[in-house]
């Protein structure tokens, strides 16, 4: 293999440019991914490693093999270096608005009053006196009025509460609300790992301490359970695997036990999702025409439809109240991912203050039916 294979000259040459090959290969490649917000196409990656096959050679015959024979370098190198860092802080520092300029107003528009942090997310030490690394809670308006409404469920449960602060202003009657919830955790009784089944306990808890909560809300990405659930790995130290039917009889039991407690309960159904929401950003360059922002109605079908089929008839059977944000987002063809200029979403699933703001505005007349009339 070394003297057949190895010790071919092609093989040999890429050896040579390894080391920058290894330097730029990475950034282009990252670069893409930035202009493109999302994967970039077999195509331009392809051509990503071509150029930096090309760069890597200049590289190597102009700049590493002159620098490895020559003496009394060190200062010109020491140079470049202060000018670098001066030049990537002075970027830095003024996040780079020097550099966009001003020639694509809706770039730095949308750039301006966009972020996707999920600014919702806090610790759940309030009902589970400790910190746990995929906690998603919530204080929602428990400060300045009486709680009456909870929303329980996992990370998406977390992502409404920018639905519900944004009614709360639209509706000063509705009561005050609190969000408890953890990651991949549907916060159902006897389901999941033990983090989940804790958190569960604790918002059962906390919900027998607080008599003046009438309505709870349950919320997750349902399609992420419906169909059966594989814990093994990731954040959950010992791996579990929870079946359909176990799903199906946890829901079951954790509506009895609300509704036995006297609870209102009513579900919120999953957003549409599968969108590329960075993509929306308008960019001053782009590789491929083709956008990944809004969403087509039919792949958001592909990802929802099972799970939103099931619940419905489940919960219609049960008298259940739901709210379905399919309605609000999607016409007959597009689910919307941004409205004018403001993003809905704050990744491929969870919808952002602007798209809680959205929905609220859209579904008031619903949500006043839910929770006032």
């Amino acid at each position: 293999i070394n003297k057949k294979i190895l010790s071919n000259r092609i093989l040999v040459w890429f050896g040579l440019i390894s080391y920058p090959l290894y330097l730029w290969h990475w950034p282009l490649l990252s670069f893409a991914h930035i202009v493109e917000s999302h994967l970039p196409s077999g195509a331009v990656r392809g051509s990503a490693i071509i150029v930096s096959i090309i760069l890597a050679a200049l590289t190597y015959y102009f700049i590493e093999k002159p620098v490895r024979f020559k003496k009394d370098i060190t200062l010109t190198l020491i140079c470049l270096m202060i000018i670098i860092a001066s030049v990537s802080y002075y970027i830095f520092k003024k996040n780079g608005e020097h550099i966009r300029g001003d020639s694509n107003k809706d770039y730095a528009e949308a750039l301006l009053i966009n972020n996707f942090d999920l600014g919702y997310k806090g610790t759940c030490s309030a009902i589970t006196h400790e910190t746990y690394e995929d906690d998603w809670c919530n204080e929602g308006t428990s400060i300045n009025r009486k709680i009456k409404v909870l929303i329980m469920g996992d990370s998406h449960s977390n992502a409404f509460s920018s639905m519900f602060n944004a009614y709360s202003k639209m509706n000063s009657s509705f009561p005050g609300f609190i969000q408890f919830g953890r990651g991949e955790c549907p916060t159902l009784i006897d389901y999941g790992p033990e983090p989940c089944k804790k958190i569960t306990n604790d918002i059962f808890k906390y919900i027998n301490s607080h008599q003046d909560i009438s309505t709870v809300v349950l919320s997750a990405k349902w399609s992420f359970y419906i169909e059966g659930k594989n814990y093994s790995g990731g954040k959950y130290k010992k791996s579990s695997k929870e079946s359909p039917e176990a799903f199906r009889f946890a829901l079951d039991k954790t509506i009895t036990k609300l509704e036995s407690m006297n609870k209102k309960v009513v579900i919120l159904l999953e957003v549409p999702h599968g969108s590329e929401p960075k993509s929306c950003i308008p960019r001053p360059l782009k590789f491929q025409k083709v956008s990944q922002c809004n969403l087509s109605l039919s792949n958001a079908l592909i990802k929802n439809k099972g799970s939103s089929v099931y619940l419905k008839n489940k919960l219609d059977n049960l008298h259940i109240k739901y709210l379905d944000p399919f309605v609000y987002f999607c016409d007959k063809s597009t689910c919307k991912t941004i409205d004018k200029n403001k993003i809905l979403y704050s990744d491929f699933s969870h919808i952002s203050y602007f798209g809680g703001e959205f929905l609220a505005a859209h579904a008031k007349e619903e949500l006043d039916h839910l929770f006032i009339k």
